[in-house]
């Protein structure tokens, strides 16, 4: 109804979303950094306390198999690789497979 505020629930919900939404992209961004080369030493500073997905952490999800998918900081990779390991033990090798595809298709 117009002129009335929403309820708890609608507003909870929505508060919900917008930090979740906000989370995201600063998630994008880390994980963007963690591919790219950087001079800041701010960057250098939140990636080495764990603010931010470091290079280090995140090469791993390139080198190992089915392992580190977090790519806001790599705090949760420990629950998130048992989760991997248990419920979605191909879900690298499809995806690699899907990748590949996509990559020769450009060509």
């Amino acid at each position: 109804i117009v002129g009335q505020p929403p309820s708890i629930g609608t507003q909870w919900a929505f508060e919900c979303f917008m930090w979740f939404s906000w989370w995201s992209c600063v998630a994008e961004v880390s994980h963007f950094l963690a591919h790219r080369p950087t001079n800041s030493a701010r960057i250098h500073w939140l990636q080495v306390h764990r603010f931010l997905l470091s290079k280090s952490h995140h090469a791993n999800h390139h080198k190992l198999h089915n392992t580190h998918y977090a790519f806001l900081n790599g705090i949760t990779d420990p629950v998130l690789n048992v989760i991997a390991h248990t419920f979605f033990t191909g879900y690298k090798d499809a995806a690699d497979t899907h990748a590949l595809k996509y990559l020769s298709s450009r060509n």
